[in-house]
């Protein structure tokens, strides 16, 4: 992880993220921070703005949305809601 998130089955992201290359990294319960092993059901998708391989996506990068395995069919994903 990261890994490209294609973005087959259309989940609606922000319009922003519209045409862009997708990558999705795992969100852990608690203070836990994904170092390998188990991902977990839940994801941040976000795109980074260069494809320039040592840029850091907290520095050039935007939020796109949060999905879950949960409820979903296997291997598929559901977008999370947005909460204002």
């Amino acid at each position: 992880f990261p890994h490209n998130f294609g973005n087959n089955k259309k989940l609606p992201f922000d319009p922003a993220c519209n045409g862009k290359k997708l990558w999705e990294f795992p969100i852990l319960h608690g203070d836990n921070i994904f170092g390998g092993g188990d991902p977990g059901a839940d994801r941040v998708v976000f795109f980074i703005y260069t494809d320039n391989p040592d840029t850091n996506p907290t520095d050039d990068g935007s939020y796109c949305g949060v999905m879950t395995h949960d409820g979903a069919p296997q291997g598929e994903f559901n977008l999370c809601p947005v909460e204002d």
